[in-house]
């Protein structure tokens, strides 16, 4: 069980400059969806990574709500995985909205959130929550501003890894 909830070391805080994102998960970025309002980043995490997700920044979580689709198809598949069931956090980093989903697996058949009473405050690096095995996460960003420094590929390391900045506050 310790390799996928470890106990945090904390965040780099060499990337706590303005306007720096990071990654809300550990994983593998699957693809990276982007059009003039909003950015969609999808992490897959196999059983080898660790399975806490964190806020990418400060801010405020203004709602949550799970969607019981009653399906669990294997996460790493993207285009089915999106019907799985799933818990989303909508927070507010300044006059940005983020939105961060947490989705099952084939495997993986609880989610959990650790978000007290809304709205409730959300530090950059904390703990969001936790996926119980192989599964997925999507960060949707506003894309104005935003400049990705990961793309498909891209292996993550949670809190430790910055995964793009705004250029303005």
């Amino acid at each position: 069980m310790a390799p996928f909830f470890p106990d945090d070391a904390g965040i780099g805080r060499e990337f706590l400059a303005e306007g720096v994102i990071l990654a809300p998960s550990y994983g593998t970025v699957k693809r990276i969806e982007s059009n003039p309002r909003q950015t969609r980043i999808i992490i897959y995490l196999s059983i080898f990574d660790t399975h806490i997700q964190y806020y990418p920044a400060d801010g405020i979580v203004t709602k949550q709500y799970t969607v019981n689709t009653g399906q669990n198809y294997f996460a790493n598949d993207i285009g089915r995985s999106a019907h799985n069931n799933s818990k989303v956090t909508h927070f507010m980093a300044g006059q940005r909205e983020f939105i961060i989903s947490q989705f099952t697996g084939f495997f993986a058949r609880r989610l959990v959130t650790f978000a007290g009473p809304l709205p409730a405050k959300a530090g950059v690096g904390e703990r969001l929550g936790v996926i119980l095995f192989g599964s997925r996460v999507e960060l949707i960003l506003p894309t104005q501003g935003l400049k990705l420094a990961i793309g498909p590929g891209a292996k993550l390391a949670g809190p430790n890894t910055a995964i793009g900045k705004y250029s303005f506050p």
